[in-house]
């Protein structure tokens, strides 16, 4: 077996499997509802039996994908397919669907599949709409292994086009449309442009109610490597919220299980569209250490608890432009590499590392930012870690100075008890933080001796 660039050109990676795998393009359907037991047949490009898997899907996973394996049953080796997994009914198909009179019978929500077999195919799917009742709609196809490019369209009673797909840079077409009157509505599914055949598969969520999607905020220089130098200890990306009907707050989390990462700023408020997250490395990350990292969003829409995974599709694609689609397990991986130190470019110095104050009052500390790297000309964000139950903080700066203000209320629990404090600064594609210690002393007022009069009484009188 020779391989080789088909330009000579050196640098580039590939990945080679040999054994008596099939060859699959994509499964049908294209997703099972979790907890469902599901047949799935294949798609591909030859072999000499048709291949046909039965699965139980799990109740719960944590993002909405699943690798699934099949094999010749006289086969060795197994080929490796991914489908989506929802909530949601799955519906597939049935023939014939090619004319709105004859479309399929749905209630939403649900997901509908279906195969388009030959050019111009077009395949219809029914249901009923309240007024005022909003759909999400969105198509898949590549991102399975799918030929297809989706194209969907829907059609009020009358025949009439009340919402479309439009063309745009992601695979995954989509509409939203909130029904004006009561009735029945016809969603027409077919290829972009009226290509078909037995690889042209395609899968359809029709979402109803609230609903959100989060994304990697995508610019010029985003990425999803970091290398972090052990002396910087934190690494920052931006997630975007997609809000479909839902305006609460979402708070970020890290998918799996593992070392204890600290977030900061992992929620996005209510009525904001996208939130800076930082993550500091855990406590005894040593240079060589690796991570892949997956966030998920959790957010209470409608009192049902949503979770949403952070996808990074645009960026993937931008790094790997020569992909037809990117691969699955890339969408939504961050990796994370601790490298070498590095100079930091600041320093904070606190005024006092111990502090005592009274339960009901208000104590200030104050932090000052020296700056040693002098093209370093941005402001740093202050975080509370550890902050004692019944305590507030707020930070005010001015140039270098920083104020932290910290608030006990009359419940605060009394004694001794350390704030740390995380500051975190980007500066040349690097994020830096920087931790400080501060013992409160949290006393209650002194009252009154027994049978004396405060100053304050005597005075009154």
């Amino acid at each position: 077996v020779e391989v080789r660039d088909n330009r000579y050109r050196s640098g580039g990676t590939y990945r080679m499997r040999i054994g008596d795998f099939p060859i699959l393009t994509s499964p049908y359907p294209m997703g099972g509802r979790l907890g469902a037991t599901t047949q799935f047949r294949f798609t591909g490009q030859s072999w000499n039996e048709p291949l046909s898997l039965i699965k139980y899907l799990p109740v719960t996973v944590a993002v909405d994908q699943l690798a699934i394996s099949i094999k010749r049953s006289d086969g060795v080796s197994s080929a490796m397919a991914q489908i989506a997994v929802s909530e949601l009914p799955e519906i597939t198909e049935i023939e014939p669907n090619n004319r709105p009179e004859d479309a399929v019978p749905v209630t939403v929500p649900c997901a509908v599949s279906g195969v388009l077999k030959t050019k111009k195919d077009q395949d219809y799917f029914e249901f009923a709409l309240a007024k005022g009742q909003r759909i999400d709609c969105v198509g898949e196809s590549r991102r399975y292994g799918s030929h297809a490019l989706v194209h969907m369209q829907l059609l009020d009673a009358a025949g009439q086009s009340v919402a479309e797909t439009s063309i745009n840079e992601s695979d995954d077409s989509q509409f939203s449309y909130t029904a004006a009157d009561a009735g029945i509505f016809r969603l027409a599914v077919r290829d972009l442009i009226y290509r078909g055949g037995e690889s042209f598969a395609y899968r359809v969520t029709i979402r109803t109610g609230a609903d959100y999607s989060l994304t990697l905020k995508h610019a010029e220089k985003t990425t999803v490597r970091f290398p972090v130098p052990v002396s910087d200890r934190a690494l920052a990306l931006t997630v975007r919220a997609q809000r479909r009907g839902y305006s609460g707050p979402i708070r970020l989390k890290i998918r799996q299980p593992g070392p204890a990462w600290d977030l900061y700023n992992q929620t996005i408020p209510a009525g904001k569209d996208e939130v800076l997250l930082y993550a500091v490395l855990p406590p005894d990350a040593q240079q060589g250490d690796f991570w892949p990292l997956r966030f998920v969003g959790v957010a209470e829409v409608d009192g049902r608890k949503i979770r949403r995974a952070v996808t990074t599709e645009t960026t993937v694609r931008s790094t790997i432009p020569q992909l037809a689609y990117p691969y699955p397990w890339l969408d939504g991986l961050f990796t994370v590499s601790v490298v070498p130190n590095a100079e930091p470019f600041f320093e904070m110095t606190c005024e006092a590392a111990e502090h005592t104050i009274v339960s009901g009052t208000q104590l200030s500390i104050g932090l000052k930012l020296k700056r040693s790297d002098k093209e370093f000309e941005g402001a740093v964000q202050v975080f509370a870690d550890q902050l004692p139950v019944g305590c507030e903080i707020e930070v005010k700066s001015e140039e270098d100075d920083y104020t932290v203000s910290v608030s006990c209320g009359d419940d605060a629990s009394e004694g001794e008890q350390t704030l740390r404090l995380v500051v975190i600064g980007e500066h040349s594609d690097r994020t830096q933080s920087f931790v400080q210690d501060v013992v409160l002393r949290i006393v209650r007022p002194e009252a009154p001796s027994e049978g004396k009069e405060s100053a304050e009484t005597a005075d009154s009188r």
